[in-house]
């Protein structure tokens, strides 16, 4: 059994917290904007056009809300807000400075759902948009999402959905949910998460990632005995 992490945050983020647990593995990250080997060698990146981000900071500006722009390890900010702050203790390793142009990997735009900057965001053409979390909308480019991130990873190793389990417990884990053979989600996943997942377990805070592991071992061991 192998295992492929993918994950909304920055890769070198996502692997402080793989190296704590001391497993590696390939990964998917940002959304689906990057993918990475088990070395971290980048093999394929699918960005916002400068033009794009610029559209999607402007909205977020105008709208005076906040969001992080992530491309690579440097993060620029634009505006200011408590979630904005915790999330930069997070993900970045550096002080944010301001957009100076170019393309990047990823947008998190931070606002409630009723915010208008939402639906100005979503509109826009180009992106992808899904939250994470109850105040994270995060902005990908069209064809980055954690779903087609995934694909183009497995294309590279030379394997196929059907051999692929995922679990995941925010509406951006959708995509990759609904393609997998088999598809988990934890018990305190978004109501979007849980309908596209065969099979709930629990929390995360209740073992949930271990009973998915126990469920593949005993359906691994069920066919190796037929």
């Amino acid at each position: 059994m192998s295992i492929i992490f993918v994950s909304a945050r920055p890769l070198w983020s996502l692997r402080e917290r793989t190296t704590g647990i001391h497993v590696q593995g390939p990964a998917v990250a940002c959304g689906g904007a990057v993918i990475a080997d088990s070395r971290d060698r980048l093999l394929d990146r699918c960005p916002l056009s400068p033009s794009t981000v610029k559209s999607v900071l402007d909205a977020v500006a105008a709208a005076g809300a906040s969001a992080l722009c992530y491309r690579g390890d440097a993060v620029s900010a634009v505006g200011d807000s408590p979630v904005l702050r915790a999330e930069l203790r997070i993900t970045a390793r550096q002080v944010p400075g301001a957009w100076t142009g170019g393309d990047a990997d990823k947008v998190v735009v931070f606002a409630a759902g009723d915010d208008p900057v939402v639906s100005a965001v979503t509109r826009l053409p180009g992106t992808f948009t899904a939250r994470s979390h109850g105040s994270y909308l995060e902005v990908t480019a069209t064809g980055a999402d954690k779903g087609r991130g995934l694909d183009r990873l497995l294309h590279r190793l030379d394997l196929h959905w059907d051999r692929l389990a995922a679990v995941g417990d925010g509406d951006n884990d959708v995509p990759m949910l609904r393609h997998a053979r088999h598809a988990f989600a934890v018990a305190n996943a978004t109501d979007q998460a849980r309908l596209a997942a065969d099979v709930v377990v629990p929390s995360n805070d209740d073992g949930g990632v271990a009973d998915v592991i126990a469920r593949l071992l005993a359906i691994r061991h069920g066919a190796q005995a037929r």
